[in-house]
């Protein structure tokens, strides 16, 4: 793999184990990536960040400072909810719930529904490193995803170094193995491609 650009992050030591493919390019020169947590924003603010490695999705919950990562972290973030009197992180009733204390018990089976789980962003994106807020789908949020760092995100935490590596360095082989086709349809073509209507959305000038 080869990495373009200022940026280092916490697995590229292993280019030089593995040696720099000219062909597998990671191109970290993006202006809109987001490098680094707002910390303040999430100081008192429980945060939900997804993380699409690789063609999978990762979840880590951000809270007053520190970033929780695994099942048992996240039902220890759960009791410093309860006892600041704030909103707990819930599962669907089918993980597991009997009656209501269960409901404050997550379940090994949520979590891997959760974490880990086949993605198709980073195909569609085109891009192996992706973050986004997650929020509530429900409200019609439509979700922004933005190429990061991932040390930056404590996702160091998530996935060791090689297995990290490996997973971006495959994900950048299937782009080059399924190249994105160009679109040659005209201005109006893509528009009325997106559900524009010729007739009624369009001005017509005499």
């Amino acid at each position: 793999m080869k990495i373009l650009g200022k940026y280092k992050d916490y697995y590229d030591y292993l280019q030089g184990i593995y040696g720099v493919d000219p062909i597998l390019v990671l191109d970290r020169r993006d202006t809109n990536m987001l490098i680094r947590k707002p910390d303040e924003e999430l100081k008192d603010n429980l945060v939900k960040m997804g993380l699409f490695v690789g063609g999978k999705k990762y979840n880590i919950y951000y809270f007053n400072g520190d970033s929780y990562y695994d099942l048992d972290d996240i039902n220890k973030l759960n009791n410093i909810l309860i006892e600041k009197k704030l909103p707990i992180i819930s599962m669907p009733w089918k993980y597991g719930w009997r009656n209501w204390d269960d409901a404050m018990i997550l379940t090994k089976e949520w979590w891997n529904s959760e974490n880990g789980v086949l993605s198709n962003i980073n195909k569609s994106k085109r891009e192996p490193v992706l973050i986004s807020e997650v929020k509530d789908y429900r409200r019609g949020y439509n979700p922004e995803y933005t190429p990061c760092i991932l040390s930056q995100w404590d996702f160091h935490k998530v996935l060791g170094s090689e297995e990290t590596y490996k997973e971006v360095s495959a994900l950048l082989g299937y782009l080059v193995d399924h190249p994105s086709i160009p679109n040659n349809q005209s201005n109006i073509e893509k528009l009325l491609s997106h559900g524009f209507d010729k007739k009624k959305s369009f001005r017509h000038r005499k």
